[in-house]
């Protein structure tokens, strides 16, 4: 007892007692948030104070450069660290183990995705943003019929998705992924030819797929399969190491993100007014996707969700300033393991949801395609409805990992339904601090993944509950030992 209450003393002598040392103690806790909010603000400044007077391309391009130089040497570690992770975590988990974890965690994302656009719908159809505020006036910009591409169907769509699950090149995986386009065969422009091309982003279905099937393999492949493993879990390492370096200059790359941003944009105040309506319906639609999740996973695991909200604020500020959840993949890991879930869980159901999970994109596509829908007066049908729904759900399963992938998500379902899309230019007004929304959104959606497949899969049991088992039960066992030798040196004596 004495030794236990000098540990609590030395404890209780080295939390700080003043209110002086409490805010040093505070500002070095949060040291990073903090140098990356006063980036976001002189981003600001900057970008607001140039614009005013009237910066070329050039200028605007040089101020951008320190932000794009920054998310590239992110996205250059994002995916070994996906690839690695997956192939490690599914050579080690058990079969049974695995697919129960499997199913629940793919549940729960293709089940948010295609949620994520029905609430998107409904939102926009509710609240109306479109029939809110006014089109300009102004014709509609020349069209180069020579030039004209057909619209896509959505059988098109849906065929990128699966053709797109399973690659036939492992290489290519990192380079490009199917996209399929349709050209005029005729003047007349009444009849099309389908063709199969490929589009120059990651394809990160064919990736999460090709990682499985290596883990399992390397599973099967026995003492073989351990070195393979061995590998890729040193590259995991290594990587993230490397992403943890880079994350450092988070402050500067922030700071040079907005100002790029904000430099660009013109008449900020007359924008903002006409897209107010449709901010307003995205941010509602997020709000409430993110509401069901919670209320799913206290369904399924009986805990209060606000408390791993809390905890998690770090990871929605990371994934709003960069506009990039997956380069939280760290935090978001760091973030499960404080709560307690099982470490083996979360780091498969972390990169898998990360490279599958786009339902703040989802939303935000649902409700831009209503929006233009509206705005331009198209008439739009119960049909209607539930293709967007469907098409927007699915489609952040295979959104290329681009700039702006949303709109370009957006323009591609609009034409498929043959809605015109010169309104689609107002979105990129907003695209900058509607990406940031979503992409906050989906860095909590990541997490409470993982949450959900921890309570389908585990139970109300933590990673430190299972720990103190595992000890109490090699406590048994050699408690048990000692009194079976015990009974045999006894028996011994007796004869």
């Amino acid at each position: 007892m004495s030794e236990i209450s000098e540990v609590i003393s030395v404890e209780e002598s080295q939390k700080p007692k003043t209110c002086c040392q409490k805010f040093v103690k505070g500002l070095r806790d949060n040291l990073f948030t903090i140098l990356t909010l006063i980036g976001v603000g002189i981003g600001f400044g900057i970008g607001f104070g140039v614009g005013t007077t009237g910066p070329s391309a050039v200028t605007i391009e040089w101020i951008k450069m320190p932000g794009v130089i920054y998310i590239r040497l992110l996205q250059l570690t994002i995916l070994p660290v996906i690839s690695a992770n997956i192939i490690c975590v599914m050579a080690g988990m058990d079969p049974k183990e695995n697919g129960k974890v499997g199913i629940a965690s793919v549940g729960f994302i293709v089940g948010m995705d295609i949620i994520s656009g029905a609430i998107g719908v409904i939102a926009a159809v509710l609240i109306r943003p479109g029939l809110s505020t006014a089109a300009d006036n102004t014709p509609p910009p020349a069209v180069d019929l020579d030039n004209l591409e057909a619209p896509v169907t959505t059988s098109d769509v849906f065929a990128d998705l699966f053709l797109n699950i399973f690659p036939d090149n492992i290489v290519g995986i990192a380079i490009f992924q199917t996209k399929t386009t349709r050209n005029y065969t005729n003047s007349h422009r009444n009849e099309t030819v389908r063709l199969i091309g490929n589009l120059f982003a990651t394809d990160m279905i064919g990736l999460i797929f090709t990682s499985i099937v290596f883990g399992i393999a390397a599973a099967k492949a026995g003492e073989t399969g351990r070195v393979f493993v061995a590998f890729f879990q040193s590259v995991s390492d290594v990587v993230l190491t490397i992403m943890r370096w880079f994350l450092q200059a988070t402050p500067v790359g922030v700071c040079f993100m907005i100002a790029g941003a904000v430099v660009g944009l013109d008449d900020v105040g007359g924008t903002f007014q006409k897209l107010l309506f449709f901010m307003l319906t995205v941010l509602a639609a997020l709000a409430i996707h993110m509401i069901i999740q919670m209320a799913i996973y206290a369904i399924a695991s009986f805990r209060n969700p606000f408390l791993l909200l809390f905890k998690s604020f770090k990871v929605w500020f990371l994934a709003f300033i960069t506009t990039a959840p997956l380069i939280c993949i760290p935090d978001m890991i760091e973030t499960c393991d404080k709560y307690g879930l099982q470490k083996k869980i979360t780091r498969f159901v972390i990169p898998f949801s990360a490279a599958l999970k786009g339902d703040g994109s989802g939303a935000f596509q649902a409700v831009a395609c209503v929006f233009i829908a509206q705005l331009t007066g198209f008439n739009i049908s119960v049909g209607t409805y539930v293709i967007i729904a469907l098409l927007t759900g699915f489609a952040t399963l295979a959104i290329p990992n681009v700039p702006s992938s949303s709109i370009i998500i957006i323009i591609t379902i609009l034409s498929s339904l043959g809605v015109r899309t010169d309104e689609v230019s107002l979105l990129f007004a907003v695209e900058w601090i509607m990406d940031r929304c979503r992409s906050g959104s989906i860095g909590l959606g990541h997490i409470f993944a993982a949450a959900f497949t921890h309570s389908v899969a585990v139970g109300r049991r933590t990673e430190h509950q299972e720990d103190k088992e595992e000890e109490l039960t090699e406590k048994d066992t050699a408690s048990q030992k000692s009194v079976s030798t015990n009974c045999a040196s006894g028996s011994a004596y007796d004869n």
